[in-house]
């Protein structure tokens, strides 16, 4: 169960365009934007515009007027029509969209399950270190008013900015930005 569950879990993880990765079609879902988007490849691209628009269950008929003219569609509309299906085909038909639905559903709790697993391992260890991350921002914070005190006796006490900046290896623009924000909370 655990080897099938991890099959399963592998296959979700592939969100591109919620393709099923079959193994003997790997190449072509691979490659299908590079197909489709190269002009000499408008035989293939033909195809996956075919596909496409057979799979939406809203098509018309006027939606395949462009392969109209092409001998191996006419035969493949022939046996997509609804008119030549018998009760045993849509049958099929309704069943595999229960189908469908049904893996979305199985899916979406793998997916949920995986998730509620994630955030029992992880979040201890991610509140820990949210906390160290509080922790240290509050000690840079202490230095820097250590520091801010620091340059603001040595400033009344009358030391040249230059003297201090030198002392705490400061550049003179940031010297001059905490002078004015000692000015300021006076």
């Amino acid at each position: 169960m655990l080897e099938y569950r991890n099959k399963v879990l592998k296959i979700l993880e592939n969100k591109t365009k919620r393709l099923d990765f079959l193994a003997e079609n790997r190449l072509i879902y691979a490659f299908q934007p590079n197909i489709v988007a190269n002009r000499q490849n408008e035989k293939y691209a033909r195809w996956f515009k075919f596909a496409a628009i057979t799979k939406n269950p809203e098509n018309t008929k006027s939606d395949f007027e462009s392969f109209e003219n092409q001998p191996i569609f006419n035969r493949i509309m022939e046996k997509l029509k609804v008119n030549t299906l018998e009760k045993d085909d849509f049958e099929y038909i309704n069943d595999y969209a229960e189908y469908e639905r049904g893996v979305a559903a199985y899916n979406e709790k793998i997916r949920l399950e995986g998730y509620e697993l994630a955030k029992d391992e992880f979040e201890p260890v991610l509140k820990s270190q949210y906390l160290n991350l509080k922790k240290a921002e509050q000690e840079v914070q202490n230095y820097q008013n250590k520091q801010l005190q620091a340059i603001k006796k040595l400033f009344e006490r009358g030391d040249s900015l230059e003297d201090i900046a030198a002392l705490f290896d400061l550049e003179m623009p940031t010297l001059q930005r905490f002078i004015e924000h000692i000015k300021s909370m006076d």
